[in-house]
């Protein structure tokens, strides 16, 4: 316990019910949610947990665990380093992929710790505490069954005990589990009921629009909507369409309209904003439902890269737009966008779309 009050600065009080909500605030500059966009409902949900934990004196928040659900690049992991941020504590990262046993998230978090100028508590005879410390797990679904067995009673409200491979026993009462994923029917069972969901959707035009602003505040709403015309939905495609038009702009000084179309075509994306591997997919699925181990081969692409994409950005509704396609007991189906989509180029379809349930 000593060590964990050494750990806090003094002035870390418990600030009133209204200075809390004030610093958590999107809208205040100070805030740590300042100039995130979106996906506001989420938002609100991580900053409840921030204004009990911001109530304590240490700003523990490990009465409840938190899952980020959402597709690639709907910004999951930048709503994980906020929270972070506004609690001011340590924080651990791991991929999966850099895993290979239990003990070496125990390791990965004593590092954290350490680079903040932390130690845990040894008690001996290999049994350790752990202070206030925020551990993340990124694509936890590709974790192996060894770990997530590992996993259970630490992140289980009524254990938090973690012990490794090496015979260490970890207390975990202060660690505020997050993890992420794409998918909640790829989350494991025993996690679903241990974690609280956050979900994040795809990002609209105009959210579209107000990110690129944000990145690149030389350009005009014109432009930002340009760029959103012919990258909506995820925010990473969208900064490196703008990036790549501002490099063609460079060298080729011509109208932003001429600039868009350009980087557009050599990224396979049509005059509609939509990329060719998608438009294929819907151009299939307008002659009727296509099984699933069949669209790798009518998009061109692997199979992960389908899944994880491609489909992702055709499956998705946002606030305006409906999806484009579905998935029946016959495969994956044209919706009515799907088909506006289509009619919109001039492209032929037999008119059966999927009928939602």
């Amino acid at each position: 316990m000593q060590k964990e009050l050494q750990f806090y600065p003094k002035h870390w009080n418990t600030p009133s019910a209204e200075i809390r909500k004030q610093y958590l605030d999107p809208q205040n500059p100070s805030s740590p949610y300042f100039g995130f966009i979106g996906n506001q409902k989420a938002v609100c949900r991580v900053t409840r947990v921030d204004f009990d934990a911001l109530g304590k004196h240490n700003h523990v928040s490990s009465e409840v665990n938190l899952a980020f659900i959402g597709k690639a690049g709907c910004g999951k992991t930048e709503l994980v380093r906020r929270h972070n941020k506004a609690r001011l504590l340590p924080m651990a990262e791991f991929s999966p992929r850099a895993l290979k046993n239990v003990h070496d998230i125990f390791l990965g978090i004593e590092k954290a710790l350490l680079e903040r100028g932390v130690e845990l508590f040894d008690a001996g005879n290999k049994r350790y505490v752990l202070p206030p410390v925020d551990v993340f797990i990124d694509e936890v679904h590709a974790l192996n069954n060894m770990i997530v067995q590992g996993l259970l009673k630490a992140t289980e409200y009524q254990d938090r005990i973690l012990v490794t491979e090496r015979g260490c026993t970890i207390d975990c009462r202060n660690v505020h589990w997050m993890i992420a994923t794409t998918d909640r029917g790829q989350l494991f069972d025993a996690f679903d009921t241990r974690f609280m969901k956050v979900n994040l959707n795809m990002y609209n035009k105009h959210e579209i629009a107000h990110i690129v602003k944000s990145h690149h505040p030389e350009f005009d709403d014109h432009v930002c909507n340009l760029v959103a015309k012919f990258c909506s939905r995820v925010p990473r495609e969208a900064l490196a369409f703008a990036r790549e038009m501002k490099l063609e702009h460079n060298m080729n000084p011509d109208s932003w309209e001429d600039v868009a179309n350009k980087v557009a075509e050599d990224n396979e994306i049509d005059p509609f904003g939509m990329t060719y591997k998608r438009l294929a997919i819907l151009k299939a699925l307008g002659q009727g439902p296509v099984a699933e181990k069949r669209l790798p081969i009518v998009a061109g692409v692997k199979a992960e890269e389908l899944q994880k994409y491609v489909l992702p950005w055709l499956l998705e509704a946002t606030d305006e737009q409906l999806p484009y396609i579905t998935v029946t007991t016959r495969g994956y189906s044209i919706t009515e966008a799907g088909l506006e989509e289509l009619e919109k180029r001039g492209v032929s379809h037999c008119g059966e779309k999927a009928i939602a349930a």
